[in-house]
Parts: structure tokens; sequence; C-alpha cells
């Protein structure tokens, strides 16, 4: 192209502009498409039932739909997407990613069979694994470590408020294509065009990212004979500090288990236990998590900075423990709750646990590891966090609800079930993990 543009992407990122306005731009364009990539993930939780009534599903083969086809490519892309990552221009990884995905959520709402339904969402898995390593990989590069959590807490809380929108947008995009003549006109149930409708914004959004340049590396991103880390040296790092990253990586999973879990079955189990209609369901938990789940992430950056600021190094297990002692006794009484307001308030405070750590784990990573592996070590923990929170969490729901209830309406009490006993375990590597997490910081 010209020959300026690599003198004012090496100016991006100098020492006297990270985390100043530009940078802030940055994470704001970045978090709006963060929004989107959730809004296009999560949009299915509440169309849950019509599409198993139009397919003929059990919840278990719904809880497919919901985890396994997303997170296949999802979690197996963003390795290699995180080397190159780290290898080349990542602001043209991602948009590459946001147009990918937009289009096969549009093409979720055109599948004729069960089959292919499940292919195109695991192309919306395939262009959403390229956002995140990518953006953690920029941040790291515009922010200094004192201002790099509360970068990567904001764009952690545009996700979660993204999946609080899709509630919301989903539940009124459902009600208005149920009165649109033209809907019926071309063939289309109401659930279908609800995925042709939020696949649109993505595409149109998507020039805005070429606002956004690529900033200049910091702490050596290649090696000192000029080539890039391997994927080897990237796992041989994770193998050295096991116990540190190894107690992150799974704790945080298993939270992570609880929050896709409640997402994923939540507006079934308002809908079917307590009679809510789509529209409602959907307005109310969206609300709840768009509030709750955004000053959970946005507090757990606060309390992390504070206690990081008091010198207390394993800041990011703490803050989680906090999350798991008040999420344990929040996703306990679920069931047991008949009155929908106070059902609302024990959501609310779900919400709010769950997401309060998730903010703080990709900055305690980034402090831990060297520049040129944080596209790939981040990958690392995005692959566990989706495979065992995603994959596993929404399809042990519905295991329970099929094998052992047998029974579609006790959908609350297997979430509660599965719930409680992934914040125990998670405590319990957490509490492990704090002396191991300390030593890394200290030896630093």
């Amino acid at each position: 192209m010209n020959q300026a543009s690599p003198r004012l992407d090496a100016d991006v990122g100098s020492a006297a502009t990270r985390g100043g306005g530009y940078a802030w731009y940055v994470v704001a364009v970045l978090t709006l498409f963060y929004i989107l990539s959730f809004v296009d993930r999560q949009i299915l939780n509440l169309l849950v039932d019509p599409i198993r009534a139009h397919y003929g599903l059990s919840d278990t083969q719904i809880s497919l739909l919901q985890g396994l086809s997303f997170v296949f490519f999802y979690s197996t892309l963003g390795v290699p997407i995180a080397w190159l990552a780290d290898r080349s221009h990542r602001r043209n990884i991602i948009v590459v990613g946001v147009v990918f995905w937009s289009l096969m959520t549009a093409m979720c709402g055109l599948a004729p069979t069960f089959l292919l339904l499940f292919l195109y969402r695991m192309g919306v898995g395939a262009g959403e694994a390229a956002l995140v390593p990518a953006a953690y990989s920029m941040f790291s590069d515009y922010f200094g470590k004192e201002d790099l959590g509360r970068a990567t807490s904001f764009f952690q809380a545009g996700g979660f408020f993204g999946a609080g929108l899709a509630m919301m947008v989903g539940g009124a995009a459902v009600a208005a294509a149920q009165s649109l003549d033209i809907v019926a006109a071309i063939g289309l149930a109401p659930w279908q065009s609800v995925f042709l409708l939020v696949g649109i914004p993505g595409l149109l959004l998507a020039p805005l990212l070429f606002t956004i340049r690529e900033p200049v590396r910091y702490d050596g991103a290649r090696l000192a004979d000029g080539t890039a880390p391997t994927l080897a040296e990237t796992l041989a790092f994770v193998r050295s500090r096991r116990a540190c990253l190894g107690s992150i990586f799974v704790g945080f999973s298993l939270l992570c288990m609880v929050g896709y879990s409640s997402l994923a079955w939540l507006p079934s189990f308002l809908i079917r236990t307590h009679g809510l209609t789509p529209a409602q369901a959907g307005f109310s938990y969206g609300a709840v998590f768009c509030i709750f789940s955004t000053l959970g992430v946005i507090s757990g950056g606060a309390v992390a900075a504070r206690l990081l600021r008091r010198g207390v190094n394993d800041a990011a297990l703490v803050a989680a423990l906090f999350s798991a002692a008040g999420l344990l006794p929040s996703m306990a009484v679920l069931p047991f709750i008949e009155s929908v307001p106070l059902l609302m308030v024990a959501i609310a405070a779900s919400t709010f646990f769950v997401c309060l750590p998730f903010g703080i784990a990709p900055a305690a990573i980034a402090s831990l590891t060297p520049n040129r592996l944080r596209a790939q070590v981040s990958s690392v923990y995005i692959f566990l966090l989706n495979v065992i929170g995603l994959a596993v969490g929404a399809t042990l729901v519905a295991l329970v609800t099929d094998y052992y209830f047998a029974d579609a309406d006790q959908v609350g009490a297997s979430l509660a079930i599965v719930g409680c006993s992934a914040t125990l375990l998670a405590a319990i590597v957490l509490a492990w993990g704090r002396p191991h997490l300390r030593n890394a910081m200290t030896a630093r």
C-alpha cells in the first residue's frame, strides 16, 4: 500500500499514548462487536421451545445446539487463530471473523434440518473464535499493566451485556415476527426470522473496524532471531506454570459452567415452570442480566485492582472465591421460589456473582505471560472455558432433566444441581491455587 502505514501503526500504543483516549476508543469498538457476538451466540437460548417443536428434539439435542455445535470450532480454532494473531495483523483477523459469524447466524434461520442448523451454529463459533484472542493481545499493547484489568473488564462487561441484550431483543423480535404478514408470506416461522434479523447488524457495522489501527507489540513480539513463537513453546510455558495457570483455567471454567448453563436454561425455566411468554422471559431475564452481569464484572475488576494495590498478588483467585461464596446459595434456592419477583431477585444475585470474576482472569493471565505468547495462552484459557463451561454445562443440565427427572418441567431443579456442584468444585480448585499464584506473581 503506502509507506506511511507501518510508521503510523508503530506510533499507535507507544509509551506516550498507551492507555490514552484512542486506546479506549479501540476498547469501545471491540466491545461493541463482542456485544454483537453474544447476541448472535445466545439468541438460540430464547428460542428453545419453538426450535424443539419444529425439529422434534429433546432437551439433550437442544443442548448440543447450545453448546457442542458452537464450541467445536470456537474452541478448536481459537489456538491456530491466536497463533496467527501473534504473527500477523490482528485487526484484519477480527474483520474476517465478524463477517463470517454474522453470515452464519443469518443462515441458522434458513436451515431446513437439524443437521444443517447444527453446522451453521458451528460456523458461528468458527467466526467468533477470531475476536477474543486478538482483542486481548491488542489490549496488552494498548495499555500498561495498571490499566489492563480495567480494559479487559470493560470488554468482558460488553459480552455479558450482549448476552442479556440477546434475550431482550430476541423476545421482542419473536413477538414482532408473529404479527408480521411478510414472515408468513416467505414461509418462515417467527423464530427463523429472528436469526436473520440479528445476523444483519454485524455485516452493516463491520466497516467500523477499519478505524482501528494495529498497535506496536511490547515485550518482544518475536524471538531474538526474528522468528515467531511456536505452539510447542506456548504449551511448554503453560506446563511451567501449570499450578497457577491450571487453577485459573479449571476454577474459572467451572464457574463459567454455571453462567453458561443459566443462560442456556433459565429462559426455559421461566417459560415452562412459571408460565412466562418468550417475550416476557426475554425482557425480564435479559434486563436483569444486562444490569447485574455488567455490575458484577466491573465490580470484580475494581475489587481486584484494590486488592493488587494492597499487595494481594492472588487477587484474581480471591475475587473468584468471593464469587463462589455468593453464587452457591443463590443457585440453590432457584427451584424452590414460587413468586416470579422473588425469583428474579435470586437470578439477579446469581448473575452478579457468577459474572464478577471474569474480567479479572485475562489480566492475571496476561501478567503471568510474555507478550509474544499472550494470544496463544489466552486461547488455551478460552478453549477450556468454553469446552467445560458451555459445551459440558448446557448438556449436563439437559441430561439431568431428560434422564434423571424425565420431566422437562424440572429444568430448574436440574440447573440448581449442576450449578451448585460446579460451584463447590470451583471453590476447591481456586483455594488450592492461591499459594501457587502468589509465588508466580512474586517471582515475575
